[in-house]
């Protein structure tokens, strides 16, 4: 984060991803990493059994309202304004995945082979496709004499190693896979269970990481390390976040109460503080009967980049970043796939 981090920008991944949690062979979420033969990874409710809130509402939390925004594909994209009592806030976008058509892709960095711009994998990958949002993931640090910018932590895209070295500062491992689903795993309880290698990893271990760095080669999977701002219902930061006032952009992954997945971007335009808005937005969710998996924080410094669109492919005025899209580092995107 910008408060303890110089060199690198408040992060992600969203990205956009499930430790621990099931949704009942519905989801293209899944609690383990396994390799993915078809469009959908089922998950068994045996794979975590139940968790309930471990925690009431925040009384403290300043009280987020919302306002209808826009509704597209069949509502399985919603967009809310929020606003508290004298003030609009930012807006919330809901992207439910119980119908395996809203889907998520990371560009973690740029071609290794040809040094072609993560805009411009983007843009080669993106084609026809119904493109729901695009925004920043997470952090980037300087490197080298000539000052370039690689992703921070233990990075892979897509089977390629991006960067082999693992901050033991950041809690939070994402996976995301080739057909859209999600995996995010809390590092500091070092159980993320690798089928297709009938083992647990822990990723603290270096024995541990050169196996899942094989294993993502083997799967062309795309990995990056991540802060975690929240987890199984409970903060993950404290008020030691008190220390600058920005603007925050937060991916929650959550489970409503007929048990389905559902991620909720939240691009807060007013300067805030990271704790307090980690804190009220938690409390926001619970309110609407939420089950939080993990709430990951997003780049809004360096690389402040936001787009959502339309169902006819037309940005939004109201809802973007501060930087070019061609500017991005690294990419969280979500589409919408018949």
């Amino acid at each position: 984060m910008k408060e303890k981090y110089t060199h690198y920008a408040s992060l992600t991944l969203f990205l956009f991803l499930l430790t621990a949690y099931s949704i009942l062979n519905s989801s293209e979420d899944s609690t383990t990493a396994t390799k993915v033969e078809t469009d959908k990874v089922n998950i068994s409710k045996a794979a975590i059994g139940d968790f309930q809130f471990t925690i009431a509402p925040d009384g403290n939390a300043l009280q987020l309202q919302e306002e209808h925004h826009s509704s597209i594909y069949n509502d399985n994209i919603q967009v809310f304004t929020l606003r508290t009592d004298d003030r609009e806030y930012g807006q919330s976008i809901w992207l439910k995945r119980k119908s395996g058509k809203v889907k998520a892709k990371y560009f973690a960095y740029k071609d290794l082979d040809d040094e072609r711009s993560v805009y411009s994998k983007y843009r080669s990958w993106r084609g026809n496709k119904d493109i729901v949002l695009v925004c920043s993931g997470a952090y980037t640090t300087e490197r080298g004499a000539d000052s370039y910018m690689v992703p921070t932590g233990l990075t892979v895209d897509n089977g390629n190693v991006v960067n082999r070295n693992y901050r033991d500062d950041m809690d939070g491992l994402v996976i995301v896979y080739a057909t859209g689903g999600i995996v995010v795993s809390d590092i500091e309880e070092g159980n993320l269970w690798l089928q297709t290698l009938e083992k647990r990893v822990d990723v603290k271990e270096s024995s541990d990481r050169t196996a899942l760095i094989s294993w993502a080669k083997q799967e062309e999977a795309t990995i990056f390390q991540t802060h975690l701002l929240a987890y199984r219902n409970e903060l993950r930061i404290d008020d030691r976040g008190r220390t600058e006032r920005a603007e925050r952009r937060m991916l929650a992954l959550a489970v409503d109460d007929n048990n389905e997945v559902i991620h909720i971007l939240f691009n807060i335009e007013q300067e805030v503080y990271l704790y307090d808005i980690a804190r009220d937005v938690l409390s926001y969710l619970k309110d609407k009967n939420m089950n939080v998996v993990a709430m990951l924080n997003l780049d809004t410094g360096w690389y402040n980049i936001l787009e959502v669109y339309d169902r006819n492919g037309s940005k939004y005025d109201d809802i973007e970043g501060d930087k070019p899209l061609v500017k991005a580092t690294n990419l969280v995107t979500y589409y919408y796939e018949d």
